[in-house]
């Protein structure tokens, strides 16, 4: 799996999050690589990462179990040789096994080698039944007819009144392209399913409210 993540996904205003990984800007469950890119908010992968990424972390944080300032939470190696993962403005990182890369703590956060395992396991099984209930929903088709550069009114998608849910091919997310949405107001909250299980992703994505944009991988293992 490889991904370069550009958004960062949050908990409505006024809603209870159901469990700790409602913080986080991704969950991967499994092995994760990376070509580049960054996040723009904290990271948990379960297994081992290997590759270059950024943690470009902002005034949110996540909350662990007991850890806290969570910006990276890594189960296993983070691995590559003299590839750089850098995390920003001060948060922490929490990796489960060895550090064969060059880990870059940016605003004097701290590396902790702990990680509770456990903590994978239990949320696996909520955030999977979570991706069902939403990959069951209305949807639309995304149209990517024009691949390098796809423009989406959300105003034309009235499925689910201000839940604009859409769904695309995992093959056509391996290009590099840019997604624009169109019209979304502060209102509107933008889900994707991905149908598919190989996901090659690398996407630039335009829009005035990216906190409220969801990506649902839910054939992903």
């Amino acid at each position: 799996r490889t991904a370069s993540l550009e958004v960062k996904v949050t908990q409505s205003a006024g809603s209870t999050p159901t469990t700790s990984g409602s913080d986080l800007n991704a969950i991967v469950f499994g092995n994760v690589d990376t070509k580049g890119g960054h996040s723009e908010g904290p990271i948990a992968v379960g297994g081992n990462w290997n590759g270059p990424y950024e943690i470009n972390q902002h005034s949110a944080s996540a909350k662990i179990g007991t850890d806290t300032r969570v910006g990276l939470y890594n189960g296993g190696q983070i691995t590559r040789g003299n590839a750089v993962k850098k995390v920003f403005n001060g948060f922490n990182a929490y990796i489960g096994g060895q550090i064969n890369c060059i880990l870059t703590m940016l605003g004097n956060g701290t590396v902790y080698n702990t990680v509770a395992t456990n903590w994978f396991t239990s949320e696996e099984s909520k955030w999977q039944s979570q991706s069902d209930a939403i990959g069951a929903m209305n949807d639309m088709r995304l149209d990517v007819s024009d691949m390098n550069n796809i423009r989406m009114d959300v105003t034309k998608n009235t499925l689910n009144g201000n839940v604009k849910v859409y769904w695309v091919d995992d093959k056509d997310l391996a290009p590099l392209k840019t997604l624009d949405i169109q019209n979304m107001t502060a209102s509107d909250t933008v889900i994707i399913n991905v149908e598919g299980s190989n996901v090659d992703w690398g996407w630039q994505v335009n829009a005035p409210y990216k906190n409220r944009i969801l990506w649902n991988f839910q054939n992903v293992s």
